[in-house]
């Protein structure tokens, strides 16, 4: 069981949650009794709290030493970086605005205070990166269907939405993604926005993050790569277009359907488990039998989250951040915390 950690603040907490000390000690609660407690208890009262100063102390380490890597440094180089963000451009929904601004365009490295941070690179590495695995994430749901299909037809079906042109042209094609000084330009964005069927509009978004592998350097190089030689990685996508060249866009969405049939049934093999009466579980929606495929279930496509609008949220709480009028913007207190 969890036990209080060596820097809990029991005054504080007690100050801020005796209240619901006082109703876990009640047997039953009725609802209309509670209505009083909605103000005094809500998370969203925090800030202007003892507990929720000691957590926004605890989040931002104001004193803490800066010791490169560290954990409490990297929290605090985040928070600083989110907050000189949302004091500098209008942001109404945090993962949207903020990520906006941390993968594209020269203000990470010509702002005073977001050039000199250095997790300011890393995050710019997995927000870019963040697109990519998005991109596979909606590709892979739109290719598993409804019905019992044979993977040549999966495989023309995807053909049959992309356009009568080689690889070369294709690549060639895509919007520009860096600036004349280097900064990244919104390719990605742009392109989630285009009005072009799903499975074009995703691959063309691989297509572009595949072209950055040689364009970014440094610390968003490596958080953008990751993990290296890995399927579906942008280095993967860079090395499968670029040998595919001379190829037709349309047979290597028709190769890249195989690849990734072939993939999902490996990772199900893999985490396979013998049930007690002997069956063997499958942890996948996508099921081959015979060499017809199925679904079992529907697979997601929503957007796989940066936990940034969480982390908002808590520091909303604790009163670091806060919005008002449909707009963050940072606190009197926030402001002493990470300056």
């Amino acid at each position: 069981m969890p036990v209080p950690g060596p820097r809990l603040d029991t005054t504080a907490l007690r100050a801020g949650l005796g209240g619901l000390f006082e109703l876990a000690t009640e047997d039953t609660l009725n609802v209309d009794d509670l209505a009083s407690f909605g103000d005094r208890l809500c998370v969203c009262a925090g800030g202007e709290h003892p507990d929720g100063a000691w957590l926004a102390n605890l989040m931002c380490e104001p004193e803490a030493p800066a010791e490169a890597g560290s954990r409490s440094a990297t929290r605090r180089q985040t928070i600083r970086l989110l907050a000189r963000v949302v004091d500098t451009h209008p942001v109404h929904r945090f993962t949207r605005d903020v990520g906006h601004v941390l993968a594209f365009g020269d203000f990470l490295t010509t702002d005073a205070v977001t050039s000199g941070i250095d997790a300011a690179g890393a995050w710019r590495g997995v927000v870019l990166r963040n697109y990519s695995v998005r991109a596979w994430r909606r590709l892979w749901s739109w290719l598993v269907v409804d019905g019992l299909l044979p993977i040549e037809e999966v495989a023309d079906r995807f053909a049959a939405e992309l356009p009568d042109m080689t690889v070369d042209a294709f690549l060639s094609s895509l919007p520009a993604t860096q600036s004349t000084t280097g900064a990244p330009l919104p390719a990605e964005h742009d392109l989630r926005w285009a009005d072009d069927p799903l499975p074009l509009a995703e691959l063309r978004v691989l297509a572009t993050g595949a072209r950055r592998v040689h364009e970014l350097t440094g610390r968003v190089r490596d958080a953008f790569l990751g993990r290296r030689g890995v399927e579906l990685g942008p280095e993967w996508v860079q090395r499968r277009l670029d040998e595919a060249r001379p190829m037709k866009l349309r047979d290597v969405a028709r190769r890249l359907t195989y690849d990734l049939v072939a993939r999902s049934q490996r990772i199900a093999l893999a985490k396979a488990r013998r049930r007690p009466d002997g069956t063997l579980w499958l942890p996948t929606r996508l099921h081959e039998r015979g060499g017809l495929l199925y679904r079992t279930s529907q697979e997601g496509r929503g957007d796989v989250g940066l936990r940034l609008d969480q982390l908002g949220t808590v520091l909303d709480t604790c009163g670091v951040l806060r919005f008002d009028n449909k707009r963050w913007s940072v606190t009197r207190n926030g402001r002493t915390l990470v300056d």
